[in-house]
């Protein structure tokens, strides 16, 4: 879930940045200078919001085994262990850099002569039609599947 929200996020800069990438490259900018500011844009965000998340993990963790650990009248360690801490960081950095695959390939696959044309819509519309049957109930296994999943994703 959360590559497919980076993912969308750079999409939808590079789609909305076509032009100014396509007068980069008209002025010499190299393929991999390119590569280079898109994945600079995703650290840009992800680095901030890495150190942002290991604070609020950091404060949460302290909250949640302080109140484990007066249920149940021990004492806990409320640190961060380093290993999650590394996990956190191999995640939080990884993710977003492969989430940047795509949008740096859809950057560099636009011809020039496409980035720098301003008068063509380069937004592809989706058009969406809900047809409702009439009569038919949903079998009762695939509502069990349905909640189940649900459940199961907000675990």
């Amino acid at each position: 879930l959360l590559c497919l929200l980076i993912y969308t996020l750079l999409l939808v800069s590079v789609e909305q940045r076509g032009f100014s990438l396509g007068v980069l490259r008209m002025l010499g900018a190299s393929r991999k200078s390119i590569i280079r500011l898109i994945l600079m844009q995703t650290l840009v965000t992800s680095i901030p919001a890495f150190f942002v998340g290991i604070i609020a993990a950091h404060f949460l963790n302290a909250f949640v085994l302080s109140t484990i650990a007066d249920l149940i009248r021990i004492k806990l360690d409320f640190s961060l262990k380093p290993s999650a801490i590394f996990y956190a960081a191999c995640m939080g950095l990884l993710v977003p850099i492969l989430a940047a695959i795509l949008p740096i390939r859809k950057a560099l696959s636009s011809t020039l002569n496409d980035a720098l044309d301003v008068t063509r819509n380069k937004v592809n519309a989706v058009e969406v039609s809900i047809q409702r049957s009439t009569g038919q109930r949903t079998p009762p296994a695939l509502v069990a599947l349905g909640a189940l999943v649900a459940g199961f994703g907000t675990l």
